[in-house]
């Protein structure tokens, strides 16, 4: 198990309210959870590889403060919230977990990597247009200091499956940039635009 690995579980575990999923197999290691309960699914993704990282650090701090609200705030009724941490760039832990999901069961799949690193756009390739008209909507009617953006080279092969990404661009500068670069301002509009689509995308 690698270092990040027993960081983040000895984190998550101070919840005691969460049932940890935990996958450990050569080069595929994850973590996943449940909020909520449900047929229907709301998924938060990222894949984090090393803390000192501005991009790791960032997204993995939105998560946590996402986490947070659902723990003391309370959570979308009718549905239940994964929450899903890989330890790699490489999605078949991601992959083998959607099987298991019908996928008409997935009501969105939200990617959180680098998140909070600053000027993010609403990435959206695979998701169908009654979705993208209440993103537009969302984003006008609360001022959210984002807007849509169609990214080809976003695509996971995702059939059928919403997916939806708070995606910074342009997106390599921050790539070499350590945490000491960790910006609260950037954290906090990430964590607001997130949550709140979160909350209203489905009422």
């Amino acid at each position: 198990m690698k270092k990040i690995e027993k960081i983040i579980q000895k984190e998550l575990k101070r919840c005691p309210n969460l049932k940890l999923n935990v996958v450990n197999e050569k080069n595929n290691s994850c973590i996943f959870f449940d909020i909520g309960y449900g047929d229907k699914f709301f998924i938060y993704y990222l894949n984090i590889e090393d803390l000192e990282k501005l991009s790791d650090f960032s997204s993995y701090t939105v998560f946590k403060e996402i986490l947070d609200r659902y723990m003391k705030v309370g959570y979308p009724k009718g549905f239940r919230t994964r929450f899903f941490i890989n330890f790699s760039n490489d999605l078949q832990c991601l992959k083998k977990n959607l099987e298991n999901i019908k996928k008409d069961d997935i009501l969105l799949l939200f990617l959180l990597n680098n998140a909070g690193v600053g000027n993010e756009k609403l990435a959206v390739n695979n998701i169908n247009k009654n979705l993208i008209k209440r993103l537009e909507k969302l984003i006008e009617n609360n001022g959210l200091d984002t807007s849509l953006i169609l990214d080809k080279d976003f695509n996971f092969n995702f059939e059928g499956i919403n997916t939806l990404w708070l995606k910074p661009y342009p997106n390599e500068f921050y790539k070499i940039l350590e945490k000491k670069f960790f910006s609260e301002e950037f954290k906090n509009k990430a964590v607001f635009t997130i949550n709140l689509i979160s909350k209203k995308i489905f009422e």
